[in-house]
């Protein structure tokens, strides 16, 4: 075990933890409550830890919804900001499908 494991999380971390995983497990029955959730998450917590999960969570909502417009720059702002990180395949896979070229 290492010293990070040991060190408990704040109860605000706690929170955007749990509600980032339930919008990410909301896109693929409910987009739009995805995004409705990592929106009010980002309000809540601006500076919170899980900054590249929230925008690949709104990303995948926006394509999802078909809101290209929309999605479009917020693709190539993440694929910018996060150009190896782990949900940059699936961001690009999706854009693809969606017919934007990120």
């Amino acid at each position: 075990s290492n010293a990070a494991d040991s060190v408990p999380a704040s109860p605000d971390e706690l929170v955007e933890l749990r509600e980032v995983a339930e919008a990410e497990r909301a896109l693929a029955t409910d987009p739009a409550g995805a995004l409705a959730r990592v929106r009010a998450v980002e309000a809540r917590f601006p500076y919170g830890y899980l900054e590249e999960e929230r925008h690949y969570v709104e990303v995948m909502a926006l394509l999802a919804l078909g809101r290209l417009a929309e999605a479009n720059p917020k693709v190539s702002a993440f694929l910018r900001a996060y150009p190896d990180g782990a949900f940059g395949r699936r961001i690009r896979e999706a854009s693809r499908a969606s017919r934007l070229n990120p």
